[in-house]
């Protein structure tokens, strides 16, 4: 399974390239490759955006957006979307944070995307 404590991680180089406008999004174990990331409110009232701060060793700007989407290439399959950041305001999700079920945890869900064909509630 997946050890726990490894961060997560979105840069531009070595790969992780989506395109110009997006970057993939892994895990990542170490201080090196996890990102700090910056939370703020999402457009929909109780959601948060969940952007990028700028990782210069991994090329990856400041100010993008986490994204889930099943269409575009998104689609793991009919239960699971890949995760990338993107930028500008028409990708990026406005997402759920809620509790996670061990105490000091947290659950990061899906809200609906509409164009990206992603259903609400996933983690």
């Amino acid at each position: 399974g997946q050890p726990a404590g490894w961060g997560l991680s979105a840069w531009q180089l070595h790969g992780g390239r989506r395109n110009g406008g997006s970057s993939r999004v892994a895990v990542h174990n170490g201080d090196h490759w996890p990102m700090d990331w910056e939370i703020v409110p999402g457009k929909k009232d109780g959601t948060w955006r969940v952007l990028t701060t700028e990782h210069t060793a991994g090329g990856q700007p400041a100010g993008w957006g986490l994204s889930a989407w099943q269409l575009h290439g998104g689609r793991r399959n009919g239960g699971s979307s890949r995760v990338a950041v993107h930028n500008g305001d028409h990708w990026p999700m406005d997402w759920e944070i809620v509790p996670g079920k061990k105490d000091g945890t947290w659950r990061v869900l899906t809200t609906e995307h509409t164009a990206g064909g992603q259903p609400a509630g996933w983690g």
